[in-house]
C-alpha cells in the first residue's frame, strides 16, 4: 500500500465513494492479489470496473475528501444560473473600486 491509486472513469473522472457500486478482493492461496472496484460514473453515466494491483490498494481513496461540496451544496449550485457577463463587470468594478485598506482587512482572521 505504498502509492494512492485514483480511480478514473474513462471520461476522466475521478470516482467517488458515493459512485462505487461494489468492491471487493481477489484472493489466490490465502493470498489477496487483486482489489476490485465496480462503479457508475457521475458524470457520464457508465458503469465501469477496475482491477487495481492489491499492492497498489489503498481503502482510503474510496472516501470522500473532506474539501469537496456537501450534497446540499452540489444540488444548491446545480440548480444556480449561469454566470452571465453583466455580472462578470458588476463584479470586477466592485473589486476595482476596493481600497488597499479593503483588501488588507479582507486578510485579516
Amino acid at each position: 500500500m505504498s502509492a494512492k491509486v485514483a480511480i478514473r472513469c474513462s471520461c476522466g473522472h475521478r470516482i467517488s465513494a458515493k459512485e462505487v457500486l461494489r468492491h471487493g478482493i481477489f484472493m489466490h492461496r490465502y493470498r489477496p492479489l487483486y482489489a476490485y472496484v465496480r462503479y457508475r460514473c457521475a458524470r457520464c453515466k457508465r458503469l465501469g470496473e477496475k482491477l487495481i494491483d492489491y499492492d497498489m490498494w489503498d481503502q482510503s481513496v474510496l472516501h470522500q475528501p473532506s474539501g469537496e461540496l456537501t450534497e446540499e451544496e452540489r444540488d444548491r449550485f446545480a440548480r444556480m444560473d449561469e454566470i452571465q457577463p453583466d455580472e462578470v463587470i458588476q463584479f470586477v468594478a466592485g473589486v476595482r473600486r476596493l481600497k488597499m485598506r479593503d483588501l488588507a482587512a479582507l486578510r485579516k482572521p
